[in-house]
């Protein structure tokens, strides 16, 4: 058996994450925009005793540059630009699951 050709294999994993990308930008839009609009359309977060919403849109914004830098590290990626280890990119994949959680908690629970 022979193994795969690492550029076939490399321009396959590449596609692969062009393709995750452009799927969650097509998904970021209208969660934006709908976003947006329960909270400017609707009130919701509005007020005294909405502190967390406040918290809530900085973890949006966040994670809309997360998005940002992931395009980013892909056009270096297909440079071949690569200057982080392995497990620095395995770290930057858990940060929006850890912002996620929080964006998500602050929603359920409102603490402030």
């Amino acid at each position: 058996m022979v193994p795969p050709d690492s550029r076939a294999e490399r321009e396959r994993l590449l596609l692969m994450a062009r393709k995750l990308l452009r799927f969650m930008t097509i998904i970021a839009i209208p969660a934006i925009g709908l976003g947006v609009w329960l909270w400017a359309g609707y009130g919701i977060g509005w007020g005294p005793g909405n502190g967390w919403m406040h918290a809530k849109l900085t973890g949006v914004a966040v994670a809309i540059g997360y998005h940002h830098a992931c395009g980013v590290m892909l056009k270096k990626f297909v440079r071949g630009e690569q200057r982080h280890s392995h497990v620095w990119y395995r770290w930057f994949n858990e940060a929006p699951v850890i912002l996620m959680l929080i964006i998500v908690c602050l929603v359920v629970l409102k603490p402030f």
